[in-house]
């Protein structure tokens, strides 16, 4: 009796540990110029829906949803000159969207469609990286915004938050390793000094490790404290993956460290190296270098980013003791 209850102790240990699994977000998640997806757009949303709860292990069925639309969410190379930040950018029912992805972040600047256009001069950080369970920021934007030739000034915040990692059923699949973000993101629109409305969205991504954009996407909207509307987008399941792109491979030994840094998996690459603080501050810079020196920095976590050719890069979260 006592090893049958030790072996069932083992085992439910292990399914814990199993069940505990979360994922990094990383700046493998971004989306590159050439990915395509298709994206189904939910239909009869009646204004009960939500997003459903926060929290570790969370189960989250939408697998009952039904179809209203598909449209193609193919990337492209920005070549806007009203959005010089931006580096990609989508169409999707008659607008475009435009953003700048880099190791750091995932920033949206803006979209433009048939006489209004959305563009912000300090963009909003709807990711950054690396991002996981429990993890929270608070991001700034300032733009302008033009409707049928009358120009408003736009400023405000997001507080960006993932608030639970579990399993995400779509009617396309399941996915049992998603982590959800939350976006708050409040707007405030003036002419001539005076307000003339203020915006409150909500916005959740869910995003799987092998993905470079999100699996779902829920979206609620209120309008100088009123209701106006909702949506819920989830990714054909045939959607190119980030599998299909080459990527680097590299890691990095000890980690914790409190001396120096190995790292492997660059063979036969040509590649450059850069520790960087959290506030973006590059500390130390390397090229083709088999180790880096971390021995004079103060204990706390680090980003590595290390970038070969063919624009692809990969960041590490480093704990330096």
């Amino acid at each position: 009796m006592h090893m049958i209850n030790s072996i069932l102790t083992t085992v439910l240990t292990i399914l814990t540990t199993v069940s505990l699994a979360q994922i990094t977000v990383t700046t493998d998640n971004n989306p590159q110029t050439g990915d395509s997806f298709t994206q189904h757009i939910a239909s009869g949303l009646d204004k009960s829906f939500n997003a459903g709860a926060s929290g570790e292990n969370v189960t989250w069925d939408f697998s009952s949803l039904q179809s209203g639309s598909t449209v193609p969410v193919d990337i492209e190379e920005n070549t806007s000159g009203d959005y010089p930040q931006a580096n990609i950018f989508f169409e999707q029912q008659g607008a475009s969207t435009y953003f700048g992805t880099d190791a750091n972040a995932f920033t949206f600047y803006g979209t433009a469609s048939s006489g209004v256009s959305i563009v912000y001069s300090d963009g909003q950080d709807q990711m950054r990286f690396p991002f996981t369970y429990g993890d929270s920021y608070s991001d700034t934007f300032l733009g302008t915004i033009e409707i049928f030739g009358q120009t408003f000034d736009r400023e405000g915040t997001v507080d960006v938050t993932s608030d639970g990692y579990g399993t995400l059923m779509t009617p396309q699949g399941t996915y049992e390793n998603s982590l959800r973000m939350r976006i708050v993101r409040n707007s405030e629109e003036s002419a001539f000094g005076q307000v003339t409305a203020t915006t409150t969205d909500t916005i959740y991504f869910w995003y799987e490790e092998n993905t470079s954009f999100p699996i779902a996407t829920y979206f609620r909207n209120y309008s100088d404290g009123d209701f106006t509307g909702q949506s819920f987008n989830y990714l054909d399941d045939g959607s190119v993956s980030i599998e299909d792109h080459e990527k680097l491979t590299a890691s990095i030994y000890p980690n914790p460290a409190a001396e120096e840094v190995k790292i492997e998996g660059l063979e036969n690459e040509d590649f450059t190296i850069e520790v960087i603080d959290l506030s973006g501050k590059v500390l130390r810079e390397g090229r083709n270098s088999e180790s880096v020196d971390v021995s004079e920095f103060e204990s706390g976590i680090y980003l590595i980013r290390i970038s070969a050719e063919g624009n692809r890069q990969k960041v590490l979260k480093l704990v330096k003791d």
